[in-house]
C-alpha cells in the first residue's frame, strides 16, 4: 500500500557507460527521438535510457523508499544526409527529338526521379523518351539515397519546344548546334522559323 505511480525520465549518453544527460521533457512511459532536438542534432551514435521510479508514501521518514530501475540502452544512430544531386537536362529539346536526364555523382547513392505524366526512374541518368512530346515538358526532380538516408530533392525544368527555331547565339552557322534553339541540327524535311532580320551569308543546311 502506499506505492505512487512509477515515474518516468529519459536519458542519453553517447557511450553505453557514459554519463547520463535527461532529455527536457520526456517524463511519459514511452518516448520518440526526435533528430532535429538540440541533443540528437549531430551525427553519432547515442544511447537512450528509460529511468523509472516507485516511492511509497508509507515510509518517508527519515529516507523515504524510493525503487528506481535504468532499462538497456535503445540505440539511435543519427546518419549525415548525402550530398543533393545537381540535375540537369539536355534541352532545350524539340518535339520528336531525345530527352535525357542527368544527376551528378554522390558516392555510393541510389537515384530516384519522379516528373510529369508519372514519369519515374531509378536511374541516375535517365532517358526519358527518343520522341518528346510537349506534355514532358515541366520540373523533373530526384534524390541520392546513401545508407538509407535521402538527400535534399533536386530539381531541373524541361523545355520543350514544338518548332526549330534560329537564335543565331554563336555564330552565323547553320550547322552549329548552339546557332539552334534545340540543341540540335534540323535537317532539310524540318521546319524551322528564322527571324525576318536574319540574312545567313553563305549558309546551308546537310541532311
Amino acid at each position: 500500500d502506499g506505492l505512487s505511480e512509477s515515474r518516468y525520465q529519459w536519458t542519453y549518453s553517447t557511450s553505453p557507460e557514459g554519463t547520463r544527460s535527461n532529455i527536457a521533457g520526456a517524463t511519459s512511459a514511452s518516448f520518440t527521438p526526435d533528430i532535429n532536438s538540440a541533443q540528437f542534432s549531430n551525427t553519432g551514435t547515442y544511447y537512450i535510457f528509460r529511468n523509472a521510479s516507485l516511492s511509497s508514501s508509507n515510509n518517508v521518514n527519515p529516507n523515504p523508499y524510493v525503487a528506481t530501475n535504468e532499462s538497456d540502452p535503445a540505440v539511435l544512430k543519427v546518419k549525415a544526409k548525402p550530398n543533393t544531386p545537381v540535375a540537369s537536362n539536355n534541352g532545350p529539346v524539340c518535339v520528336g527529338s531525345t530527352l535525357n536526364l542527368f544527376a551528378s555523382t554522390v558516392e555510393g547513392a541510389t537515384y530516384s526521379w519522379t516528373g510529369p505524366n508519372g514519369f519515374t526512374s531509378a536511374i541516375q541518368n535517365p532517358e526519358v523518351s527518343t520522341n518528346t512530346n510537349t506534355t514532358m515538358a515541366g520540373t523533373y526532380s530526384v534524390t541520392a539515397t546513401v545508407n538509407a538516408c535521402t538527400s535534399v530533392v533536386a530539381s531541373t525544368n524541361v523545355v520543350v519546344n514544338t518548332a526549330f527555331n534560329w537564335t543565331g547565339a554563336t555564330n552565323t552557322d547553320w550547322n552549329n548546334t548552339a546557332n539552334w534553339n534545340c540543341n540540335s541540327l534540323p535537317t532539310l524535311e524540318t521546319n524551322v522559323f528564322i527571324p525576318a532580320n536574319f540574312v545567313p551569308h553563305n549558309s546551308h543546311l546537310h541532311k
